[in-house]
């Protein structure tokens, strides 16, 4: 069993446009483009009902960004979970010195060595 084709938007649109000038036949648009007239039938039919929002495809543009925003909120969650993880150790107790100073907000940066922190208290 053969495969259905799919067919783009602007490819669509531009059939309709040929089928529909005068003096030509959907049969005739239809043999060129290798499509069967009633089919240019039907999105002729659909591009006059919906206009501009004929042929949206199989997705919405909604979802595909929800799903998108959803699979970039996994990956970020990731690597604060591992960040986080790191940051910590596995016994899940934050350095209380490093933490102290980051609720006084005496740390500029936290990649600094924490040597060179102590002794810049001192």
């Amino acid at each position: 069993m053969a495969k259905r084709r799919r067919f783009s938007e602007e490819f669509k649109r531009e059939a309709v446009v040929l089928a529909n000038q005068p003096g030509v036949t959907k049969s005739q648009v239809g043999r060129e483009l290798g499509v069967n007239p009633n089919l240019l039938t039907r999105w002729s039919r659909q591009l006059r009902a919906a206009g501009e929002k004929a042929f949206p495809g199989q997705g919405h543009p909604q979802d595909e960004e929800m799903a998108s925003l959803k699979r970039e909120l996994a990956r970020v969650k990731k690597e604060r979970d591992f960040l986080k993880e790191a940051a910590f150790g596995s016994t899940c107790q934050c350095n209380g010195f490093i933490e102290a100073l980051c609720w006084r907000r005496e740390v500029q940066c936290l990649s600094r060595p924490l040597v060179q922190l102590k002794s810049d208290l001192v």
